[in-house]
């Protein structure tokens, strides 16, 4: 299939991702989201029973945390020229005291490379998000695509399995 949407004259088109996600989806705001696209590897969790717990109100687009990517796996997301801003979203839907998972901080730690260069060393979820079912968002900017024309995104675990709720890449201005 081809889709052909207008933009503004100098301005690129966001990606937004809902990793694990099976289809196209919008958030409250009314932007789309694509369904999981552009990576290699790892398991996807389609849909947590209660992604998002323990607030008192739930954040704006609580329902990205709702599927997710796990694993030892990369995105390569196409971009044209020019900067980026990444902002990778996590909620920790594993570990806790209220999950399935048997841990608390700690029981999850990653790295995340941004074309070979470290964006987070030793992330735990449970840590900053300050608890399970929290979400904790990190943003990046300045980011510029590889050679290939990709930001290459890479996940690697170093204790339990690494994992993203979803991928936002905007042009940074």
């Amino acid at each position: 299939a081809i889709e052909v949407l207008p933009v503004r004259q100098g301005a690129v088109r966001p990606v937004r991702i809902r990793a694990g996600w099976t289809a196209p989806s919008q958030d409250q705001g009314g932007q789309p989201w694509l369904a999981d696209s552009y990576f290699l590897g790892g398991n996807a969790l389609v849909r947590r029973t209660n992604p998002v717990q323990q607030l008192d109100s739930l954040p704006p687009n609580a329902g990205l945390y709702g599927s997710e990517r796990w694993g030892h796996f990369s995105y390569a997301v196409p971009v044209s020229e020019g900067r980026y801003r990444v902002t990778l979203r996590f909620s920790e839907g594993h570990y806790g005291a209220r999950n399935t998972g048997v841990g608390g901080a700690g029981s999850r730690l990653f790295d995340v490379y941004c074309n070979g260069e470290a964006l987070l060393r030793k992330f735990d979820i449970l840590r900053e998000a300050n608890g399970e079912g929290r979400p904790v968002d990190r943003r990046f900017t300045g980011i510029r695509p590889n050679a290939q024309g990709k930001i290459m995104l890479s996940f690697v675990p170093l204790r339990g399995m690494a994992c993203i709720n979803a991928i936002e890449v905007e042009e940074d201005r």
